[in-house]
């Protein structure tokens, strides 16, 4: 039922077919990267699992929908050399994979480890996550390092494609700059000081929003169901950190667009 009611809200979020490619990847990636790293399995094998998920999620709208406008082949697209520029794309996948392995070494080197322990019931070995940039060493190293990047390929995809391209000084954008809080009601009031921004701030707010509530929900049901022993406090805080990675891989990507 997840995946249905994630393509249902893919499409009413008018995403395209890498847009959902993208969240395929960030919400099954964190269960991918546990069960390789933690629970043995042949990293093939989750590969595997985790390529059927992006492409069965990714080719309906890839077939059914238009590109959007951040990967479009349109001229008038704004900003559009930024997004098809390859110097920057390797490098801000680079710099959005790294935000990755830092968040989740992190997290391994303080408290991911006792959760593993306490919360995570036959899991056969937590040393990646307790030895000193284990994560990052022999077999585990190569399973992270290659998902840390997809992740950040997807991210950078998601995320700072539509930020950059999002269309400057719109009407919304006029209205705000024009906005009078003498002469403003309460409401009005209100609505500016939570909602005020500019467009492309807003694209980056919703965007990340999006990235981080499929991130959570798929990690949790992927581990919470999907991997016997695991308790839903465990599930949670596995879930949370990698919420956590993508709230500031999106921060990161936001400024970076910014610049």
């Amino acid at each position: 039922w997840y995946g249905r009611l994630g393509l249902g809200l893919g499409w009413l979020g008018d995403f395209d077919g890498y847009d959902l490619a993208s969240l395929a990847l960030l919400s099954h990636g964190p269960a991918t990267f546990l069960v390789s790293v933690f629970y043995g399995i042949r990293w093939l094998t989750a590969g595997a699992y985790l390529g059927v998920e992006v492409v069965s999620t990714a080719l309906p709208f890839l077939l059914l929908r238009h590109l959007s406008g951040a990967r479009s082949a349109e001229q008038q697209t704004p900003n559009r050399e930024i997004v098809t520029d390859r110097f920057i794309q390797v490098l801000t996948s680079l710099q959005a994979g790294l935000v990755y392995s830092v968040v989740l070494f992190l997290a391994g080197r303080t408290f991911l480890s006792d959760v593993f322990v306490l919360h995570f019931e036959g899991i056969p070995t937590v040393r990646p996550a307790v030895e000193p940039a284990g994560i990052f060493l022999g077999r585990e190293g190569l399973a992270t390092g290659f998902l840390g990047l997809l992740m950040g390929v997807a991210a950078r995809r998601f995320i700072f494609a539509p930020v950059v391209t999002a269309p400057e000084g719109t009407v919304e954008d006029g209205e705000n700059e024009r906005f009078d809080p003498a002469s403003a009601s309460l409401g009005e009031t209100v609505k500016w000081n939570l909602w005020g921004w500019r467009s492309k701030t807003k694209v980056s707010i919703k965007r990340t929003a999006a990235a981080v509530a499929f991130t959570a929900v798929g990690t949790f049901l992927d581990t919470a169901l999907g991997i016997r022993g695991v308790d839903g406090f465990g599930a949670g805080v596995y879930a949370g950190v990698w919420g956590l990675a993508v709230v500031m891989t999106g921060v990161m990507l936001t400024y970076v667009g910014s610049i």
